[in-house]
């Protein structure tokens, strides 16, 4: 068993997503090898319980919450308390509320209300989400985890605005000793808007890592198809360590230039 096993192993870890996409079926995956007991919420039904079955699939424990945060997060507050009745406590918390290709370019923003809703959702409704499990994590000491996903050429107000918010309240957890980390993950696409699966299962990797270490923060550069099928087939022909030494420097000249 690894460390990163030994950290979810029983472990009860709150997924919410905007709705139920690559990263998230991933996420499940990787967290179900690691004995983790799930509550996978969004908006798909469907989807949600092809998760819950995944997650069965490869060892884990999972219920699904359906859950539609476009609705004014009428049903948000129950989320902690099926937690609370389905395994018991609540140690994890991620966030994958962000989805680039569901939000217009502010530019095409039109009035008071837009904005308003704009922000609810995306900014706003992470925060309350947040707010209600809060208790529950500084009992069990856990773990607050939310990803933005942005494009080398795209990086919307409200991802940044989200990224930024939840970078805030880690340095206030940590000055006024609440014991929860605050891993506030950006992961920065090779172009594309939509994750596709080679992609998705590198970014979910690199993303349990994060968590595991409870990083404050890290800038994840998700490889286009096309590397990652070079480093693949690399891989039959160099050793691993001469990858490594050759492509982490590359990334993290990638990463800072994003930033």
């Amino acid at each position: 068993m690894t460390k990163n096993d030994a950290t979810f192993r029983k472990k009860v870890v709150v997924l919410v997503c905007a709705r139920v996409g690559p990263l998230s079926m991933e996420l499940v995956r990787m967290l179900a090898k690691k004995h983790a007991r799930l509550i996978i919420a969004g908006s798909d039904r469907t989807r949600l319980e092809v998760c819950v079955s995944e997650a069965m699939r490869f060892g884990g424990d999972a219920i699904c919450c359906p859950l539609d945060l476009r609705d004014g997060g009428a049903m948000v507050p129950t989320l902690p308390v099926q937690a609370l009745e389905a395994f018991g406590g609540i140690d994890f918390l991620i966030l994958n509320t962000s989805e680039l290709d569901m939000v217009s370019p502010f530019i095409k923003w039109d009035g008071l209300h837009t904005n308003i809703g704009m922000l609810s959702r995306h900014v706003a409704m992470p925060a309350y989400i947040t707010q209600l499990f809060l208790p529950h994590l500084i009992a069990s000491k856990g773990c607050i985890m939310t990803l933005t996903r942005s494009t080398t050429r795209d990086m919307h107000p409200c991802s940044a605005a989200l990224q930024g918010f939840f970078q805030g309240i880690g340095c206030e957890f940590q000055n006024t000793s609440v014991p929860v980390h605050v891993v506030s993950v950006q992961i920065a696409a090779s172009g594309e808007r939509k994750t596709n699966a080679a992609a998705a299962t590198i970014a979910a990797r690199r993303a349990v890592r994060a968590l595991a270490s409870r990083s404050s923060s890290s800038v994840l550069v998700e490889d286009s198809t096309y590397l990652h099928s070079l480093r693949t087939f690399c891989r039959y022909f160099y050793p691993k360590w001469l990858l490594d030494a050759l492509y982490c420097p590359c990334r993290r000249a990638k990463a800072k230039k994003m930033q």
